[in-house]
């Protein structure tokens, strides 16, 4: 798979403002017993494309992950399996897949990830500690839900890093789309950053996670 020609790494200015819908404290139990609203799809799904309940800065026609799989170093053989909950730790990556839609012929995409603050989504969706950022890498093919850190694909190229800052939408890169096609990314916390978050883009909440648009 051909490399990526991509612009440099830049932050949107900052996200309007969600009013902050709890105070609760952030814990990992909190965030690993996270329930999806009953209209979700399931983790894996196909989210349909303009998806009717993702948020206003996602109003281009846009891609949903359609695997989200944390892997753990430290639990080499541990799969554990497609889920909306996204982890990026020292010991902890996640990988993405995304299937490029035949309407984005022609046109460009951006690889964006969005992190609103605390105070801009429900407190229990979120939880970050440390500092440091992600690293972005494209994979030499997209993962499976079976797949373990041992087994993982391994990484074509990196696509970008980024210093993170809560309540920022970010352009990682912007490339030519392949329309019908399947993508793969890993994703590395750098530094000491511990970011755990439910990855979603709607319900009356800012996105949350990593998409691609047509830019």
């Amino acid at each position: 798979m051909g490399y990526h020609s991509f612009t440099s790494v830049s932050a949107i200015p900052p996200i309007v403002p969600y009013p902050p819908s709890s105070t609760r404290s952030l814990t990992v139990t909190t965030l690993q017993t996270l329930v999806a609203p009953s209209n979700y799809p399931s983790p894996g799904s196909n989210l349909p494309f303009n998806y009717s309940g993702c948020a206003m800065e996602l109003s281009k026609e846009f891609e949903f992950p359609h695997l989200i799989l944390p892997v753990d170093r430290a639990n080499p053989e541990i799969a554990f399996g497609s889920s909306y909950i996204t982890h990026f730790s020292p010991d902890v990556s996640t990988l993405f897949t995304f299937d490029i839609p035949p309407t984005f012929s022609g046109k460009s995409c951006s690889l964006e990830f969005h992190l609103p603050s605390t105070e801009q989504v429900n407190p229990a969706n979120l939880a970050l500690s440390g500092s440091g950022g992600i690293k972005v890498s494209q994979l030499t093919y997209p993962a499976t839900e079976s797949m373990a850190y041992n087994n993982i694909p391994a990484v074509d190229h990196e696509v970008g890093r980024i210093d993170l800052v809560p309540g920022h939408v970010y352009q990682i890169a912007s490339f030519p789309c392949n329309p019908s096609s399947r993508v793969g990314y890993r994703v590395d916390a750098t530094g000491t950053l511990d970011l755990e978050y439910f990855h979603h883009c709607g319900h009356g909440h800012l996105a949350l996670g990593l998409y691609i648009t047509e830019s």
